[in-house]
């Protein structure tokens, strides 16, 4: 996503504006590759927030920060990407002067909005997993980091927008950015890059590498006391391997971040630092800006696949919403909760399991575990009619 031009690659101002159209080709794999993300866009990420919101024990902080980004996100699929392309087909800016200092200011919003939040969840999970014991976070402190959050994206972007400049010259509409020194821009750009790309990416790098070492170590290489109770050492085992889940999903979340959107970040430098002539504009104008917005605005439908993927709690909450409510009785597994716990046997785990609304029962059973020397959960579906369960009582 372009932070620091408009969206407009017409930004010389060359009254030639059909110089810097794309082909044919390209033009149709735009309409092809946007029309796809603005689908999964509009439909993800309103599915990211309704999951939270109708799941009472889903609202914690790790899924309030997960929200706002994909709020940031269908922001970004609803507004930009269509504006987006559609100024990617026509030569010239079409959409006024008040939408020149308007749609790049959101664009630039919504992706420092992300980042930050992204940095946010770093912290909320490096705290998790570093100091477990600590007092957690509230809603109510969540939401205020998520408005100040967005503040701060609005004052970075403040003086792009207000150099926004809009012209029509001889029916030749541009939008570009005017600024009084060269020097100014570059600035500027190179700011942006390293405040909202560099040094959030390298701290949520610096905890997410801590976080996972400190969590490596006591999944792997935990030796529980003999004097550890059997429940205590289960539960453990179950808050790690959550633990785990989500550090996974947002360390993909993060690296889909990273990758996509640093080839606009790359262009916008070329752009306003490379002594570019003539041909290298015209190759940066045609071809690299519109890919490369496209992989910044892809990154905005990826993020409820990757909660789908890895995550069970968003991957039941998106299939409850698709599916018809008189048959999910039938296709919904009647297990809805799983939790392992070490028994005496150093070869065994002790799987508890609850068998979904129509059972009120809790049942027991027995299972090998994978190696010794691994505390991981066993992942065994559970089903009344198990030969091997040792006992049922009622809850």
């Amino acid at each position: 996503m372009d932070l620091n031009t408009t969206l407009s690659q017409n930004s010389t101002g060359d009254p030639s504006l059909q110089a810097w159209k794309q082909p044919l080709y390209v033009r149709y794999l735009l309409i092809i590759g946007y029309a796809t993300v603005i689908l999964l866009n509009v439909i993800g990420n309103p599915l990211v927030c309704l999951v939270v919101a109708k799941n009472k024990n889903m609202r914690n902080v790790t899924n309030l920060f997960i929200t706002n980004v994909a709020v940031s996100d269908f922001l970004v699929g609803a507004i930009c990407m269509p504006l987006a392309l559609v100024d990617n087909l026509k030569a010239g800016w079409v959409f006024g002067e008040a939408m020149c200092t308007i749609l790049p200011m959101i664009m630039g919003m919504t992706v420092t909005a992300s980042v930050l939040t992204l940095v946010a969840i770093a912290v909320d999970r490096y705290l998790a997993v570093m100091r477990p014991t600590d007092d957690k976070i509230s809603n109510k402190m969540t939401c205020i980091v998520i408005a100040a959050i967005w503040i701060a994206a609005s004052v970075i972007m403040i003086p792009g927008a207000m150099m926004s400049e809009y012209k029509d010259a001889d029916g030749h509409p541009t939008c570009h950015e005017k600024w009084s020194y060269v020097e100014s821009k570059q600035a500027y750009s190179v700011s942006l890059f390293v405040f909202c790309y560099l040094i959030p990416l390298s701290a949520i790098s610096g905890l997410y590498l801590r976080a996972g070492v400190r969590l490596y170590n006591r999944t792997v290489h935990r030796t529980p006391s003999p004097n550890d109770a059997r429940h205590e050492r289960g539960n453990q085992v179950h808050k790690l391997g959550n633990k785990a889940r989500v550090f996974k999903m947002m360390v993909a979340v993060v690296v889909l971040f990273a990758c996509l959107h640093l080839p606009m970040y790359i262009a916008n430098l070329l752009n306003d630092l490379a002594p570019l002539g003539k041909p290298g504009r015209t190759v940066l104008y045609k071809y690299i800006y519109p890919i490369a917005h496209w992989l910044a605005h892809a990154n905005s439908c990826m993020n409820p696949i990757v909660y789908a993927v890895l995550n069970r709690n968003f991957r039941q909450g998106f299939r409850h919403a698709f599916m018809p409510r008189r048959t999910r009785g039938v296709n919904v597994p009647k297990v809805t909760y799983k939790r392992a716990a070490v028994a005496d046997q150093p070869d065994r785990v002790e799987v508890h399991c609850r068998l979904g609304q129509e059972s009120p029962n809790d049942s027991r059973l027995q299972r090998p575990l994978p190696s010794p020397a691994t505390l991981e959960a066993v992942n065994h579906d559970c089903s009344p009619g198990e030969p091997h369960f040792l006992h049922e009582v009622n809850q």
